[in-house]
């Protein structure tokens, strides 16, 4: 990862575990920028939100947190996966089918 890389990230993910919803398109525009591959972004995200995810199970971060912490990852996810070109994963090895009911909260993983 070179420097701007690792400034993108680094911003993003202060302003992602900050909760400042509003900054986290700017932010993953700026990631875009810099030359962020997807890997990267989700290298980012994971650890984050399982961050918050044991802020959750301390009692330190309530469901409103993880609510947020959801949106804030899907619309950044948006915006990382609109970026990506059909031939950027790779050779197919294998057909994956993924779901889960719909309107549930539960898909960010599935997407």
């Amino acid at each position: 990862m070179n420097d701007q890389q690792l400034k993108a990230v680094t911003s993003f993910r202060e302003k992602f575990l900050g909760f400042d919803i509003d900054a986290i398109d700017r932010e993953a525009d700026s990631m875009l920028a810099a030359g962020v591959t997807v890997r990267m972004f989700l290298d980012t995200c994971t650890p984050a939100m399982a961050e918050i995810g044991e802020k959750f199970e301390k009692g330190e971060y309530y469901l409103p947190h993880l609510v947020m912490a959801g949106e804030m990852f899907k619309t950044a996810s948006r915006k990382v996966k609109s970026a990506m070109h059909a031939g950027d994963s790779g050779p197919a090895i294998a057909e994956i089918v993924l779901g889960t009911p719909k309107g549930d909260i539960h898909d960010l993983g599935k997407d």
